[in-house]
């Protein structure tokens, strides 16, 4: 499972370096009403990245001590999924004006769903 802390560690890595780069000197470029629509996607995008950031440490955590868990796994990848679809398109979105990533932040946020609804039914889950 030292695969999935790597992988929490290089996302909390990139969300704070993201995170500062936006802060510091993100979209500035175009009119202000774009400026500030831009901002607000980075903002958003940062949001649910750092939130989904930690809980990929906490299932990192999580697996250590209950290998095999499945639904632990998928959850993690459904996270990362969600990462990469929903905070990527709303950064690529802000900072590189691809608008035509557009349609498909939503299925990064049904991934970010799917990623916590494993990780509802591994806390029920009937322990053998």
């Amino acid at each position: 499972m030292r695969l999935w802390l790597g992988i929490a560690a290089l996302s909390g890595l990139a969300a704070v370096g993201l995170g500062a780069y936006a802060a510091h000197g993100g979209p500035g470029e175009g009119s202000s009403a774009q400026a500030a629509q831009a901002t607000h996607w980075i903002e958003v995008a940062w949001r649910y990245h750092m939130a989904h950031s930690l809980l990929l440490l906490f299932l990192a955590l999580w697996m250590e001590g209950h290998p095999g868990s499945r639904l632990s796994q998928l959850a993690a990848g459904f996270t990362v999924l969600g990462l990469l679809l929903f905070s990527g398109s709303l950064y690529l979105m802000g900072l590189a004006d691809m608008l035509a990533l557009r349609p498909v932040v939503p299925f990064g946020g049904g991934a970010f769903l799917l990623g916590w609804a494993c990780l509802v039914a591994e806390a029920f889950r009937r322990r053998r």
